[in-house]
């Protein structure tokens, strides 16, 4: 009789470089090549293999990746383009904010626009089953941002390095940080 083979949990690390190729590779194996894929890819994040990705693109809409769609393999392998794996199309939206599921529903996202208009939503309202769903409707996105902490100064910062932080309940600014 044929039994189903139960999948293993594991960390991974998620490489993405400046073209938008993705991939996955063992922790060990980026723990020994650390300098080498902080200086050749734009994205790191350290997920879980059975986690999605949740991509938030400047048109307001949230794709989701199975973190095993992507390509497992070595650290010289070039990967695949995002555009391939998810609904995600690099030639009508710029990528945002890119964060595992997990992080994203157990946290509150903050948006900012453009003309310094900021919504808080909550993250859970992003676990959904649709590979595409509407962050944000009607609205350009410039930030997002995963809320950490609260404080009188609540200050966080997003994958992209941007900075942004509340001075207080009355008044919001958003500080962003230059690129170079």
């Amino acid at each position: 009789m044929w039994s189903k083979k139960e999948l293993e949990v594991s960390d991974v690390v998620l490489l993405m470089d400046r073209f938008g190729y993705v991939k996955t590779v063992d922790t060990s194996t980026y723990d020994r090549n650390k300098d080498t894929a902080d200086a050749e890819n734009k994205l790191i994040l350290k997920v879980k293999n059975i986690d999605k990705l949740c991509i938030f693109t400047n048109n307001g809409n949230m794709h989701l990746v199975k973190v095993l769609d992507l390509p497992y393999g070595k650290f010289r392998d070039k990967g695949t383009p995002i555009d391939n794996v998810s609904n995600y199309d690099s030639s009508k939206e710029d990528i945002v904010f890119i964060a595992p599921l997990m992080d994203v529903e157990k946290h509150k996202l903050i948006f900012g626009t453009k003309s310094a208009m900021i919504k808080l939503v909550d993250g859970a309202e992003f676990v959904v089953t649709r590979k595409t769903s509407q962050a944000q409707s009607s609205w350009m996105m410039m930030s997002c941002c995963l809320l950490t902490c609260f404080q009188r100064m609540l200050q966080w910062e997003c994958v992209q390095r941007r900075r942004c932080s509340f001075e207080s309940t009355v008044a919001l600014f958003l500080k962003r940080k230059r690129q170079q």
